[in-house]
């Protein structure tokens, strides 16, 4: 097993460990299994076209660790193997996209383990069994904190050849935190508040899942989600060619 490999376990104590009350809890058999998950995982907002879940801002600490993890997964090669990345491989390209994929590889084992082991203890909590809604739930959270984890943690690597991987961080960080607090605040920010459909353009926004629809999937999400990650990575590509190595700021 590859030390990155290792390196995702850890999703699955952290989960444990803030999450250990339910453990010490009463079981609540009257709730489905996909309705305690996703009271695990997300948090609720209330609008006037009714009740909402969205990944509250406390439980993007399980994103952040990815990002931690393996915010310097690609930087930490080309700061220390530049010359032979660009000077002995042909096509910089494919090296990049071989890289890209395997932090997705990652991404999706790291997601796959934290929500696996969320879904585990919704099981646990409510004595159930798993019903159909709870499968099609899990894999739209896959799916959605996959694309959300990957990117950010995408850009804290490259953003890091200019920066640093630890204000880099700090950039992603306090950009995502701002997207769900801007999310759930639309309605009581001036101005921005006559406009709410302006949320939908937001990365954030497709874990936004209307408590009446989330058993079923949104393919406009989907794809919008999909075509940033492409864009994501061809941007990150771009910088990466542009960037004079030697320049590389080393901390």
């Amino acid at each position: 097993m590859s030390n990155h490999i290792k390196k995702t376990l850890i999703a699955i104590p952290t989960v444990l460990i803030f999450q250990s009350l339910i453990l010490l809890s009463d079981k609540t058999p009257d709730l489905l299994v996909s309705e305690r998950f996703i009271t695990l995982v997300m948090g609720s907002i209330t609008q006037p076209e009714g009740k909402f879940f969205i990944f509250a801002i406390e439980n993007l600490i399980y994103v952040f660790l990815f990002e931690i993890l393996f915010g310097h997964y690609i930087y930490n090669e080309l700061r220390y193997s530049s010359t032979y990345v660009f000077s002995r491989i042909n096509n910089t390209n494919r090296w990049f996209l071989k890289k890209s994929l395997e932090l997705g590889m990652y991404t999706v084992f790291y997601i796959f383990l934290y929500l696996g082991t969320m879904f585990l203890l919704a099981i646990y909590a409510t004595g159930n069994s798993p019903d159909s809604t709870s499968f099609i739930v899990f894999m739209q959270l896959l799916m959605k904190l996959t694309f959300i984890c990957f990117t950010g943690t995408l850009f804290i690597n490259i953003l890091s050849l200019y920066n640093g991987t630890v204000v880099s961080f700090l950039i992603v960080y306090a950009a995502q935190v701002l997207e769900v607090f801007f999310i759930m605040n639309i309605r009581e920010i001036p101005f921005v508040n006559q406009y709410p459909d302006i949320i939908k353009w937001l990365p954030m926004n497709s874990l936004v899942i209307n408590s009446y629809q989330y058993t079923s999937f949104n393919l406009f999400e989907l794809f919008y989600s999909m075509t940033i990650v492409v864009i994501s990575i061809l941007l990150t590509l771009s910088l990466v060619k542009r960037t004079d190595l030697s320049l590389v700021k080393h901390n």
